[in-house]
């Protein structure tokens, strides 16, 4: 029976089979399109994010001194 998860193993001296091998090496490209996937969700966002988060500083920057 091959396995579809590896979690409770990870961490341990668990020494894989070649057919886990290969189950974890697809286990493992898949996760990396998932996350690949994310980033580009994540990345405008982010942008967007240090852009108001940059204006809002701006905005609590305290006023210079004026000599009236």
């Amino acid at each position: 029976m091959v396995r579809v998860c590896f979690d409770d193993v990870l961490g341990t001296n668990y020494a894989a089979s070649d057919n886990e091998k290969c189950s974890i090496k697809y286990l493992v490209e898949s996760m990396e399109q998932e996350l690949s996937s994310l980033d580009q969700v994540l990345s405008p966002l982010l942008a967007k994010r240090d852009k108001l988060n940059a204006k809002i500083l701006a905005h609590e920057a305290p006023l210079p001194l004026l000599d009236v």
